[in-house]
């Protein structure tokens, strides 16, 4: 439910990723990649067919400043450059609404997604305590200039 909130906001950016299978590389027994790199997943605006979606971002601008709500890759997705061109999506999207800084929150212990950010640029500004209610985990807020 939140995040169907999230993506019905007004402005609401929503960028999903998904495999294309390429049904000609591979006969007709022959197990699909089990890698989930995705052969062409460039973000779209939806899914369609048979392409399974394996990514998605939503970020929201206000005024001069945007936030990343959420960033989302399956596992088997994870480490194939995906998150980085969803990231990097939303932030040429965010600067076309004429945002200059950009905002996102992460857990402490998320290490994959810290070296994400940390590598495109973002830059802890403080820790938020008890950001995730249901565990009491803290997160740390990022952010960067556009």
């Amino acid at each position: 439910m939140e995040l169907s909130g999230f993506v019905t906001r007004r402005n609401a950016i929503t960028l999903i990723a998904e495999h294309h299978p390429h049904p000609g590389n591979r006969s007709r027994n022959e197990a699909p990649d089990r890698s989930g790199a995705p052969t062409d997943a460039a973000p779209k605006a939806q899914s369609t067919g048979s392409n399974a979606i394996v990514g998605f971002a939503v970020a929201q601008p206000y005024k001069k400043h945007g936030r990343i709500l959420t960033l989302d890759i399956l596992p088997e997705a994870r480490r194939t450059g995906l998150g980085t061109r969803l990231l990097v999506e939303c932030e040429a999207r965010l600067r076309q609404r004429r945002c200059t800084e950009i905002y996102l929150e992460t857990a402490v212990n998320n290490e994959p997604a810290l070296k994400l950010y940390h590598k495109q640029g973002y830059r802890i500004l403080r820790t938020l305590p008890g950001y995730y209610h249901a565990t009491g985990l803290d997160a740390f807020l990022l952010g960067k200039e556009l």
